[in-house]
């Protein structure tokens, strides 16, 4: 497994244990509104979520 896709599933498990039940892309938007992640930070994760 490449390093990019440890640090999703790492971002995966941190948002799923915040939010609760949801898919990676809901949790990303939801962390980037309560400015968890900057709009650089938000755009880069969601780019590798798809």
């Amino acid at each position: 497994m490449t390093d990019p896709a440890k640090s999703v599933i790492a971002i995966e498990n941190a948002l799923t244990d915040r939010y609760g039940e949801g898919t990676l892309v809901e949790h990303l938007k939801k962390a980037h509104v309560d400015g968890f992640l900057t709009a650089d930070q938000y755009g880069i994760a969601d780019c590798l979520a798809h």
